[in-house]
């Protein structure tokens, strides 16, 4: 059975900018990346709540799921705005 010192040697030399799994320049890359999901998180968050809080979210007036293309005619965008007054 191989010694603890030689398997931490082993993993050592695996891990190392010597042709090993992990290349110099990187830590930077992967230190930004547990620190910009929570940002990123906080800020969808902080977007959100500020936008429900003060009412000014968008103001949909047909929620279906494949769409809908836009009102092509001005009687079409008149009742349109409408539905939205409503």
């Amino acid at each position: 059975m191989p010694s603890a010192e030689g398997m931490l040697g082993k993993l050592r030399a695996f891990f190392s900018s010597e042709g090993g799994l992990v290349k110099p320049g990187c830590e930077t890359a992967v230190g930004v990346w547990p620190v910009g999901i929570p940002g990123m998180l906080f800020s969808t968050m902080a977007i959100g709540g500020y936008t429900r809080l003060t009412g000014s979210g968008l103001s949909m007036t047909d929620w279906r799921i494949e769409g809908r293309s836009l009102p092509g005619t001005e009687d079409a965008w008149v009742m349109e705005f409408e539905e939205y007054k409503r």
